[in-house]
């Protein structure tokens, strides 16, 4: 996901979902190590209580940009798409 959003030129939501992701990771592990344990469903039940708020609200602020962002760069690249 930070390296989709880079790409499209968003490095600001890139580096706040990189961090999220790293407070996830802190508070409940890694998928990982839960899928080692055989217990995805427990992960999910973790990951599901944590709170992603400062990324989504920046992604709601940025929703325009994030949008007009992606539908140029898939205008550049459409014949990388349908080849």
């Amino acid at each position: 996901m930070s390296a989709s959003l880079r790409l499209v030129g968003l490095r600001t939501l890139a580096e706040l979902f990189k961090h999220s992701m790293s407070d996830l990771i802190a508070q409940i592990g890694s998928f990982a190590e839960f899928r080692k344990r055989d217990s995805l469903e427990a992960y999910s039940e973790c990951a599901g209580e944590f709170s992603f708020d400062e990324f989504d609200s920046a992604l709601f602020e940025k929703e325009d940009e994030l949008q007009s962002n992606c539908i140029a760069f898939v205008s550049k690249h459409l014949a990388d798409f349908v080849a």
